[in-house]
């Protein structure tokens, strides 16, 4: 796979932050005055004047475009003067092959490496600013259980499938079982997943450009994108288990195995009106106590319109803004991530999907990257072999939910 791509861009000072900030607020009260004029016509005509929706959706993308641009990650901090020597050695055995430095900085610091290809393990002072990228790019990562293993190829990720109470006792009390719960195992395997990054020795020749930034933004990019479907949409065969891949059911139950989905009472869209807010209050709220407080909602920028646009009965707009730079954007009091591999709206869609992920999902990863430079597969183009293992599935239906737009 070959990819010219820049890094992340970053914000570049609180004067940008505190810019992008104010813009927001500004539009989104120019969204509101808008979509109240819009509401308004609708009652009275049946719909509203073209040009006045326009308007609306016009202000509604620049709205979603500024939200994303409010949680870009800042620009890095110098780094560490001890850390130049491993980055010098990296840099140098990808411009050219070299790899002297690299065995010698790896024999300073005891790593072995495990490769039989040639290849070498990321520097640590490399994988943490990778790890770093692909995390600020996942909102996945961002919400999930992320455990990472030393060893081994499963993750046995266990839980109790029922609640299970405690009890009082005096000091010599007989102490009784607590309860009939049972314990769930569920096995998350970790699978490879790697991309080959073409370039030719002109352009890793060319001093002024920073081959370590290129390099890392390019596999941050690569994984980022690819985990990010697979932990929504994936099989579970030689990939993750996908949340919108795993078996859901209309009727909920705290020990199904299938996660809950609400019918929106409406084919393909949710209901008009204040009844669409009643619906999303009542969906969000039935979520069960131990999970509410660390609820969050998920789904892709055209789900986020879409809900922009919900009044409650008292005329106030459901979604709200972060209230500063690097916030997310809430419904219902609830913090709203941004997937884009989520469903769009649709008859029977799953759109949108509530709860505590950090407790319903969980990421297995080995903390290791391998990293192969191969200049004879491609002549006359240099390769970059890059995998990691991960893995990632459902591990607590009862924590999450969706939306689901049927009757």
């Amino acid at each position: 796979m070959e990819l010219e791509t820049a890094a992340l861009t970053n914000l570049s000072d609180e004067g940008e932050s505190r810019r992008l900030f104010e813009d927001l607020m500004r539009n989104f009260e120019e969204f509101k005055q808008a979509n109240d004029d819009r509401l308004t016509e609708i009652e009275k005509r049946d719909s509203a004047d073209v040009l006045l929706e326009e308007k609306v959706e016009r202000i509604n993308t620049h709205l979603s475009n500024l939200n994303v641009a409010l949680q870009r990650p800042p620009l890095a901090a110098d780094i560490d003067d001890a850390q130049h020597e491993t980055r010098a050695a990296f840099v140098d055995y990808v411009r050219s092959g070299n790899d002297q430095a690299l065995r010698e900085t790896e024999a300073k610091t005891l790593r072995k490496n495990p490769t039989t290809d040639g290849g070498y393990l990321v520097p640590e002072v490399v994988y943490t600013d990778l790890d770093s990228q692909i995390q600020k790019q996942s909102a996945m990562r961002q919400l999930a259980n992320v455990v990472v293993m030393g060893v081994g190829d499963t993750l046995h990720y266990v839980r109790a499938s029922s609640a299970m109470a405690a009890r009082w006792a005096g000091e010599e009390s007989a102490r009784s079982d607590t309860g009939d719960g049972d314990f769930k195992k569920v096995d998350i395997r970790l699978d490879e997943i790697y991309f080959n990054l073409t370039a030719t020795q002109q352009f890793l020749d060319d001093t002024a450009i920073d081959i370590e930034a290129w390099i890392v933004s390019s596999m941050a990019q690569a994984f980022a994108e690819t985990e990010g479907r697979a932990f929504i949409l994936g099989s579970g065969l030689t990939q993750p288990g996908g949340i919108a891949y795993h078996a859901t059911s209309t009727t909920y139950s705290a020990t199904s195995n299938s996660l809950y989905s609400r019918k929106s009472g409406v084919n393909g869209k949710l209901p008009t009106g204040t009844a669409g807010a009643d619906y999303l209050m009542e969906f969000a709220f039935g979520l069960e106590a131990p999970y509410s407080g660390n609820a969050s909602w998920l789904m892709n920028k055209a789900a986020q319109s879409e809900l922009r646009k919900i009044k409650d009965n008292d005329g106030r707009y459901l979604w709200t803004p972060g209230l500063e730079q690097g916030t997310s954007a809430t419904l219902l009091g609830y913090p709203i991530y941004e997937e884009s591999h989520m469903p769009n709206f649709g008859l029977n869609a799953k759109p949108i999907c509530f709860g505590d992920f950090k407790s319903g999902y969980a990421i297995a990863e080995r903390q290791t990257t391998h990293f192969t430079r191969d200049p004879y597969s491609d002549k006359p183009n240099i390769v970059f072999y890059v995998s990691r293992r991960v893995g990632g599935n459902v591990v607590n239906p009862t924590a999450l939910r969706f939306v689901q737009l049927s009757a």
